[in-house]
């Protein structure tokens, strides 16, 4: 009997030894989707080199690979492209695609260094824009040439994380909109300083597969994928009226700081939202700056504020305010 006992749990230990956990694909997103090109953008949990497998039809039956070019981080500089690797935040750029097509593609993960360690997503199915259109057609028919700004956003750096070098280089902004046919990708530290992003409207399409042209004050979600913590803090903002000439742009808060969901009033709606992120201090991976108000309003949060009862009073003093 115990020597039975003894073989089974070697069997155990061998069969647990050999057993390797793969790699994390998180927060996976189609994104930068034109006529000719898409990205894929995610993150993972350990040092790792990122590809994506395309096909042509469900089934997998018609790889792709050899047809596209694939091109980890795509045009992104170097520094900024090394800074979100090292963090495990990846985007593989795709291009030579077919205008207005179905593709299929998954995330491929690879453990850098070991061989058998591959993680795969499921298959997403996205269609390539149709057409990029440079005018616009206003109410009487005519044809006016029209150009969407670009818009700046300053990531939350958490105050652990202050003493780096170029802090917030390398994390990851993801801008959507309801009127969009997917979301818009940058990298913190391209093209400008770190912690600032800047997005691209120019890069948005519509549901229509068409270019997409805003007029300001339509509600954008920006969601930034922060690297070594797996987490994605999420701002609901409003783009800004365009001045006319191709300029960048902040992107602005609501009448409220405490109309969180931005429908232009103060309720439960936001209470709810409140709620969620109530007693999370400054450095925890959750935290979310906009919901400490009265620190934000007072100056740079310190590793000592948290969302605590001073903000819920602000709050109460708030609700029902209505734009």
């Amino acid at each position: 009997m115990k020597r039975r006992i003894l073989l089974l749990l070697c069997l155990f230990l061998g069969v647990a030894g050999s057993a390797r956990a793969v790699p994390e694909i998180v927060s996976l997103r189609v994104a930068d989707v034109t006529p000719t090109s898409l990205s894929l953008v995610w993150m993972t949990n350990v040092p790792a080199d990122p590809d994506v497998e395309i096909y042509a039809d469900p089934g997998m039956a018609e790889p792709l690979n050899e047809q596209i070019r694939v091109q980890p981080y795509g045009a992104v500089p170097g520094m900024v492209a090394a800074a979100a690797k090292a963090k495990g935040i990846f985007l593989v750029r795709l291009l030579g695609l077919r205008p207005d097509t179905s593709y299929y593609l998954r995330a491929v993960t690879r453990e850098s260094g070991v061989t058998d360690s591959v993680a795969y997503s499921d298959l997403l199915e996205v269609r390539t824009a149709a057409t990029v259109l440079p005018y616009r057609r206003t109410s009487d028919g005519t044809l006016v040439p029209t150009a969407n700004d670009l818009l700046s956003f300053r990531v939350y750096i958490r105050p652990a994380e202050r003493t780096a070098s170029l802090s917030g280089l390398g994390d990851l902004l993801l801008l959507e909109n309801e009127s969009g046919h997917a979301p818009i990708a940058a990298f913190v530290g391209e093209g400008v300083t770190s912690p600032e992003g800047v997005v691209d409207l120019n890069n948005l399409y519509g549901l229509d597969l068409q270019s997409l042209f805003f007029s300001g004050g339509e509600k954008v979600t920006l969601r930034v994928y922060r690297g070594n913590t797996l987490s994605v803090l999420t701002h609901l903002r409003r783009l800004p009226v365009p001045g006319g000439l191709l300029q960048v742009a902040a992107a602005q808060r609501g009448f409220n700081a405490a109309d969180l969901n931005l429908d232009g009033q103060v309720d439960y709606q936001d209470f709810v939202l409140f709620k969620e992120r109530f007693d999370l201090g400054a450095n925890d991976g959750a935290y979310n700056p906009d919901y400490d108000f009265v620190v934000m309003a007072a100056g740079e949060i310190s590793a000592e504020d948290r969302v605590d009862v001073k903000d819920f009073a602000w709050f109460a003093g708030q609700y029902g305010k209505a734009e």
